[in-house]
């Protein structure tokens, strides 16, 4: 079997928006990559994906428990998550994954230095490989999402997308942070994902009586 440059492999489903996005970002570089998945993983080859691990130069992976497979020559990491869990702590138990990753890609710059002594490889804060859409205006869609807001183009925009929490709202979260953004004229925008019905009735409660809050549901 031919070897491949660059290989995004996963072996969950939940994260193929993220290789896919980050595909997308290496073709507009100009680089070639191959995106597969576990054997077994329903994804299909219909849509374009491999059965792996492939033989392959660079291997890039959604940090998980799960066996890497053969070692590349480079290994890369990505961890998907805005907070990881006790990322200040040094009693966290990293995956050997990670800990022998020759490059680990992470949201932000806490967590950079947290792990540049605990990891072999390089760590670099990149942000969100799957949030990268958010920042492209393709065909005009940032003004038809602003014209059915009801959001003037020269309006400020917070989008907020917190999980649930079975004690505290959103808005009791961020604190001051709201009340500072809704007063100097933004519009604080929380979006629902996966929350229980109590708790989008709570929030719509919050929003009527707290002006530059809406919820997007």
């Amino acid at each position: 079997m031919d070897r491949v440059g660059i290989e995004l492999h996963t072996r969950r489903a939940a994260d193929l928006p993220t290789l896919r996005a980050l595909h997308r970002a290496l073709e507009q570089a100009g680089e070639s990559a191959t995106l597969s998945v576990a054997s077994g993983l329903p994804c299909g080859s219909a849509e374009g994906i491999r059965s792996g691990p492939l033989p392959c130069k660079i291997r890039v992976l959604v940090e998980s428990d799960a066996d890497p497979g053969p070692r590349p020559e480079r290994l890369v990491v990505i961890e998907d998550r805005l907070a990881p869990p006790r990322a200040s702590s040094d009693s966290e138990q990293l995956s050997d994954t990670l800990a022998s990753a020759d490059l680990v890609l992470v949201p932000g710059p806490a967590r950079a230095r947290h792990l540049a002594s605990r990891v072999s490889g390089d760590v670099v804060g990149c942000g969100l490989a799957r949030l990268d859409e958010l920042w492209r205006d393709r065909e005009g869609a940032r003004s038809r999402a602003r014209r059915e807001l009801g959001v003037p183009e020269n309006g400020n925009l917070v989008l907020y997308a917190p999980t649930a929490d079975p004690v505290y709202s959103a808005v009791q979260v961020l604190g001051n942070e709201v009340a500072e953004v809704a007063a100097a004229g933004w519009l604080a925008l929380i979006l629902p994902q996966a929350w229980p019905s109590e708790w989008v009735e709570r929030h719509r409660a919050l929003v009527a009586r707290i002006p530059g809050l809406a919820l997007l549901d």
